[in-house]
Order: C-alpha cells, then sequence, then structure tokens
C-alpha cells in the first residue's frame, strides 16, 4: 500500500532493520505477556513532567530524576507488604470466574488434555459460543489465554467446572507472575 503512494518511503522503511520495528521489548521476552500494538500517551508524562519542561536542561534532568525516583519509593511503600495477583487483574479474573458459571465444559478426546466450552448466556445480546481448550498449552480459541497469560473465562469454567478450583485456587496456580505484586516489587 505504501509503495502505491510512494516508491521512495517503501524503500525508505525496507532499509530499517527489521529488530528496529519492533514498538517494545517484551517480543524478545516470552515470559511476559505480549504487548503489541500498546502505545501511551503523554498525558501522564504532562502532569508528572510539566514544571520540569521549562526548565534549563541540568535542572529539568534533576527534576525528572527527583520525580521518578519518588513515585518508585512511594509505589514501593504502598506496596511492601502486599502479596499475591494486583487488584486490577484480580477484579478481571473475579468477573470471569463469576461469568461462566453456568457454562458447558466437555473433554473432547479421552486422554487428552482438549475441551470444548458452550458459553451460555451472561450478558443480554450474547449468543451460545463455543471455544476450545488446550490445557496444557494455555491456549484458547478465543486468543486471551495465551495473549494475556491469565485465564480466559472459557479457561476459569474449565478450572471451575472441572477441576472444581476456588477463585484463589487459580488466582494462585494459573496467572502469569508478571500480574503478582512479587513482579511488581
Amino acid at each position: 500500500k505504501i509503495e502505491r503512494l510512494s516508491v521512495a518511503a517503501k524503500n525508505y522503511l525496507k532499509a530499517i532493520p527489521a529488530k528496529e520495528w519492533r514498538s517494545t521489548e517484551w517480543v524478545r521476552t516470552p515470559t511476559l505477556p505480549a504487548r503489541y500494538g500498546i502505545t501511551s500517551t503523554n498525558i501522564s508524562e504532562s502532569s508528572m513532567f510539566d514544571n520540569a519542561r521549562y526548565l534549563p536542561w541540568l535542572d529539568c534532568i534533576d527534576t525528572l530524576l527527583d520525580k521518578m525516583s519518588t513515585r518508585i519509593t512511594t509505589l514501593r511503600l504502598q506496596n511492601k507488604d502486599k502479596s499475591g495477583v494486583v487488584p486490577n487483574m484480580k477484579s478481571v479474573l473475579q468477573k470471569r470466574f463469576d461469568n461462566c458459571a453456568n457454562f458447558q465444559v466437555m473433554l473432547l478426546e479421552e486422554g487428552d488434555e482438549k475441551y470444548k466450552v458452550v458459553r451460555s448466556l451472561y450478558a443480554p445480546g450474547d449468543r451460545h459460543r463455543i471455544h476450545t481448550l488446550d490445557i496444557n498449552e494455555k491456549r484458547c480459541s478465543c486468543g486471551v489465554w495465551q495473549d494475556y497469560k491469565v485465564p480466559c473465562v472459557d479457561a476459569m469454567a474449565y478450572f471451575r467446572i472441572m477441576k472444581n478450583q476456588s477463585l484463589h485456587e487459580i488466582l494462585e496456580l494459573h496467572v502469569c507472575d508478571y500480574y503478582k505484586y512479587e513482579s511488581e516489587k
């Protein structure tokens, strides 16, 4: 598409090494969740560093370092004695746990860890949806489990219905460490 607009632009882009096309370091670290396409805005930066923007360069650097180290220290102290899954992710998983109570989970083949999950109506306008889980690979056809490294609503149904696990057990056993306070520290 770019070539149709400008051959020079296409050649310019092709000359950039592939490793520089990556938007984040997350691609190189397979233990971390996928972060493709995530962008951030300058809103938080603007409010946090607004006063430093117009200072001479050395004062600006000192101000930025001071604000960042203060923020890091404050967060470290706030989370010092906390453990387990961070609240935002815990809330997401609680909702998934609650929503999957009446799903149907069926083993596809004896001796295999693949299951079919039939989602029942759990929100106005939702239709029945069927997804396939591969427990050993931590994959679901909905894509959420493998993308975020936490159980999707279908995996939650499997753990809740087939394994009879509580939300607490699921949080302990099946959530990537990235979403736990221990990683934040």
